[in-house]
């Protein structure tokens, strides 16, 4: 406070310290990236918006196509249409509900699971540091039971028993860490699997009611479809081909951009390794200056030590030593003391020209090494990278050849399906149905041979999956709770049989199922030799035909009357091996980016 109590300014400098300076920098830094970063996000949200935009005026172009189609039919036509909107998103909300419904409970499993885990990791923690610290106190009054031992021998030797101590606790740990999670990963994989059997069989009850549906609106549908047939294939082979151009295109523009990215990166990088090794450069005289100092301090200590033990020995000989024999003594005692010291003063010259060539040497080595390590990383993240976008253009370019073949594919089945007389209809028509129940079965079967398969290579071998290990059980943990059921869905059962039967006796045909002039093609080969008139094809078509009863869910194990359909038939009950759900518990579904 000045004179008259006002109270004194004090600006602040204009001048940054170096260290502000540097932290200003380095956020600045950290803002080009995000930014960087940002701008990436921005660019693949605009490309998918652009991707769904032109998806909606497809699928606007889609359905004013087929509202100009539906005018020609009759006027049953709407009604089925609205009733098989209704079916598909009734389905569909029945499925998100399931699955909503399961990940819940799959939750609440894991972190049960987890919660135990961690207390049972806290426990052991808790006691190793208590054994810890009472051997260190034991070692400890070991070693003051020996006073004679010298002091550094005494600091490694309890540096050596605290390292064996902690080397010990962290195996224990570790072999605990890795118990705990394979018992998680076992109960995990019994879980998912039960669950993988129940929604297979809420995909079987969906699949028999929706083919029913359309089983029912087929005999309305088949006289206007085969005129419509050419025209809405090539409105799709269009759309097609109009959604795969821009989706190639703008694939293009996101490797370009990533690329740049890159390269912008790697250039970064070596301008932040210049600049550091700028500064060590700068900054070397200064610490070997200091070390030199140190040297040079420790030289005159010594030199202090040296003359204060002449001092001691001569006083000793003046007393010792007749006085006639005085000057000679002094004067060899100072002699012997000037050529140690000149020895002394040379040996730590040398020892500080030594350091002073071996420390620039060590940096220039050391920057080279950084500098030759830098570029190889940036070199193999750029290739990474390269070979990345390379698999992305091969993966879209085949997933565009997949896309056309299915467009085909249906093309020629919807054809086919529609040129076929009365007789050949059912025929064309259990054809379709075969082929939705073989694919669902086969792609059930085909997930749970994944599931299996990923888990036998994983190892586990021994493990069934209707139970809890025998190795987890000798270390207390409790076996898992049974999986809940599905919740109750509307699905119809009674009367919801595979087959649609013949027209009521008295009632004739309708007029499309009159002999066309087109022979009927021969059903695939997977259905086998045609069967009768009124027989259903194929063996998977047998399985589930006339089969109106609800499918009991596969939620509490292995159990015989706990079958979900002939894809659980057809599996083994346990399951020989498990697998990790780490990644899948932490990073949730995959989405693509198409």
């Amino acid at each position: 406070v000045a004179q008259g109590g006002a109270p004194l300014q004090f600006l602040p400098s204009p001048l940054r310290p170096p260290q502000v300076s540097r932290q200003i920098q380095e956020h600045e830094q950290d803002s080009a990236l995000r930014e960087q970063l940002s701008g990436y996000k921005r660019m693949r949200r605009q490309h998918q918006k652009q991707l769904l935009a032109l998806e909606s005026r497809l699928r606007g172009e889609r359905e004013e196509h087929s509202a100009r189609l539906q005018r020609e039919l009759e006027a049953q036509r709407a009604g089925f249409g609205a009733e098989a909107e209704k079916l598909s998103r009734r389905h569909q909300a029945i499925g998100e509900k399931e699955a909503r419904a399961a990940q819940a409970e799959e939750r609440k499993f894991q972190q049960h699971i987890l919660g135990q885990q961690k207390k049972e990791l806290a426990a052991l923690l808790e006691a190793q540091k208590r054994t810890y610290k009472l051997r260190k106190e034991q070692l400890k009054e070991e070693l003051q039971e020996n006073p004679s031992t010298p002091k550094r021998e005494k600091a490694e030797w309890l540096l050596r028993q605290k390292e064996q101590l902690q080397q010990c606790q962290a195996e224990e740990e570790a072999g605990l860490l890795r118990r705990q999670r394979q018992y998680f990963e076992l109960q995990c994989r019994q879980y998912k699997r039960k669950m993988l059997l129940a929604r297979h069989s809420l995909d079987q009850d969906l699949l028999r009611e929706d083919l029913n549906k359309k089983q029912t609106q087929k005999d309305l549908e088949c006289a206007l479809l085969l005129r419509h047939h050419e025209a809405t294939r090539e409105l799709e082979l269009r759309q097609l081909q109009a959604v795969q151009r821009t989706r190639a295109e703008l694939t293009r523009l996101q490797h370009q951009t990533e690329l740049g990215n890159q390269l912008e990166y790697n250039k970064r990088r070596e301008q932040e390794l210049r600049q550091k090794h700028a500064a060590q450069v700068r900054q070397q005289p200064k610490s070997l200056k200091s070390k030199e100092l140190q040297i040079k301090k420790q030289f005159q200590e010594t030199c202090k030590i040296q003359t204060r033990q002449y001092k001691a020995l001569r006083a000793h000989l003046l007393e010792t030593t007749p006085k006639a024999q005085h000057k000679s003594l002094l004067k060899r005692l100072k002699e012997e003391q000037t050529r140690k010291l000149a020895i002394l003063a040379e040996q730590y010259d040398q020892s500080i020209s030594e350091m002073l060539s071996s420390q620039a040497l060590r940096l220039d080595e050391t920057q080279e090494a950084e500098f030759q390590a830098l570029r190889q990383q940036l070199q193999q993240e750029l290739e990474l990278l390269n070979a990345y976008q390379s698999k992305i253009k091969i993966r879209t370019e085949s997933q565009h050849e997949r896309e056309l073949r299915e467009l085909e594919q249906r093309v020629a089945l919807r054809r086919a399906l529609l040129e076929q007389r009365v007789e050949e209809e059912l025929l064309a028509l259990q054809t379709g149905r075969s082929e939705r129940i073989r694919s669902l079965l086969e792609r059930q079967a085909r997930e749970i041979e994944a599931f299996d398969a990923e888990s036998m290579r994983l190892g586990f071998s021994s493990m069934a999956l209707g139970g809890i290990p025998a190795e987890a059980a000798a270390q207390g943990y409790p076996a898992p709770p049974p999986a809940p059921a599905w919740p109750s869905r509307p699905v119809p059962r009674s009367g919801a049989h595979w087959s649609h039967g013949p027209p009521p006796p008295g009632m004739p045909p309708p007029a499309w199922r009159q002999p066309s002039l087109l022979a009927p093609p021969g059903p695939p080969n997977w259905l086998g030799p045609p069967a009768q008139s009124g027989t259903p094809r194929g063996g998977a078509l047998l399985l589930l035909r006339n089969s109106p009863q609800p499918l009991r869910r596969a939620a509490s194990g292995g159990s015989g009357g706990d079958n979900v359909g002939p894809s659980a038939a057809a599996m083994p009950g346990p399951l020989s091996r498990s697998t990790s759900v780490a990644s899948h518990i932490l990073n949730g579904s995959s989405h693509f980016y198409s």
